[in-house]
């Protein structure tokens, strides 16, 4: 067997061994997270690590105080580099049915078509174009952001938390801000009693 047909079989048996992994339940999430870090590193990035990141979002109710909620899956990765800010990046992924305000009813009626219309629109996402540095780690980040089926250009204030040693290997983090005019995003139900502005923190951990 010359070595072109020896690493032919040996890719076939990896794929043999992922699909049955994938197949088999138990291991997929672990296989997804493992091929997300694998592609961020080749990037250079790193891969969101869901169990160690979230998103948090506020809204004003009935003028007198905030009702929190979050998103309970989040996907994607990002690469920052702050002497070099034309290789940094930003891609996110929310799933918008994991949306969590603590309340079921309430979370069923944020899936409808009053507000998220999850069915219609599953995600929302952030992808950057443009970093601008503010401070010694903190950045005006902007980007594409969709939601509801509309995308507009949005810049978020990140402030970067550095890179560390995880369990598992290197890790790094950020936290993001924004305040979300939702009206501008085609969610206006309850004009009355919801403020008009959603106060959004993505507090992000990654890994390779």
């Amino acid at each position: 067997m010359n070595a072109r047909t020896l690493a032919a079989v040996s890719l076939s048996g990896l794929a043999l061994i992922s699909g049955g992994l994938l197949l088999g339940g138990a291991g997929s999430a672990e296989v997804a997270k493992s091929e997300a870090m694998t592609t961020a590193a080749a990037e250079g990035g790193f891969a969101i690590d869901n169990g160690h990141s979230s998103v948090v979002f506020a809204i004003q109710h009935n003028k007198v105080n905030d009702v929190w909620g979050r998103f309970n899956t989040v996907k994607g990765s990002f690469h920052i580099d702050p002497a070099n800010l034309d290789k940094s990046s930003i891609d996110v992924t929310i799933d918008m049915d994991s949306v969590d305000t603590g309340i079921d009813g309430r979370d069923k009626h944020l899936r409808s078509p009053d507000f998220f219309s999850t069915k219609e629109f599953p995600t929302a996402t952030f992808k950057s174009t443009k970093f601008a540095k503010t401070g010694e780690n903190t950045f005006d980040v902007t980007g594409d952001f969709e939601l509801h089926g509309v995308k507009k250009s949005l810049t978020v204030k990140v402030e970067y938390r550095g890179e560390g040693q995880g369990r598992g290997g290197p890790v790094s983090g950020l936290v993001a801000t924004f305040d979300l005019p939702r009206a501008d995003f085609g969610i206006t139900k309850y004009e009355g009693s919801l403020g008009g502005i959603v106060k959004v923190t993505a507090s992000l951990q990654g890994g390779k």
